[in-house]
């Protein structure tokens, strides 16, 4: 079972991840620089 639906991406600095279940990509910081993420929509593609 896939736990990731979506993406996560930095509006800051383009950094995706996966967007974990039940957890809104508004509420969280990107790992890498600290700014706001936003929903990267399906299929889930890295950028680093």
């Amino acid at each position: 079972m896939d736990d990731n639906i979506g993406s996560c991406v930095c509006v800051k600095c383009g950094f995706s991840m996966p967007a974990p279940k039940g957890v809104s990509c508004g509420g969280m910081k990107c790992p890498k620089c600290g700014g706001a993420m936003k929903n990267g929509g399906a299929g889930f593609e890295p950028k680093m």
